[in-house]
């Protein structure tokens, strides 16, 4: 399964390729840094899932339809420390966890998860 990880603090976005790899056995990892970066690398990678930051700085609404335009089949599961997320509002993900997520929470997400339609 490919994961994009999107979030603007380079320690979560490490932090969750180490909890991937290590605890859960993904390998195909991609990150974007940006709003921007997301939809760009979701087109060129094809992921099945992107954890996406909901309080990502200049995500608007729209990208996630964007992304989902670019990368056909993806689920989106946004990641949130804020009670209710600026941005995109909760139908336009498949699913929301809290930030603060331990790998239960996060391993439940993914399975709860079609990723067979990415490549």
């Amino acid at each position: 399964m490919k994961v994009l990880v999107v979030d603007d603090d380079a320690n979560v976005r490490s932090a969750l390729r180490l909890l991937l790899s290590s605890q859960m056995g993904i390998e195909a990892i991609e990150e974007a840094a940006s709003a921007e970066d997301m939809v760009r690398v979701a087109a060129l990678q094809r992921p099945a899932v992107v954890l996406l930051d909901l309080d990502l700085p200049r995500l608007r609404p729209g990208l996630v339809d964007e992304v989902r335009a670019r990368s056909p089949g993806v689920r989106i599961i946004g990641m949130s420390s804020r009670s209710e997320p600026r941005q995109p509002a909760p139908a336009e993900v498949d699913a929301v966890i809290d930030k603060m997520y331990g790998p239960a929470e996060l391993r439940a997400a993914l399975a709860a998860t079609d990723g067979s339609q990415a490549p």
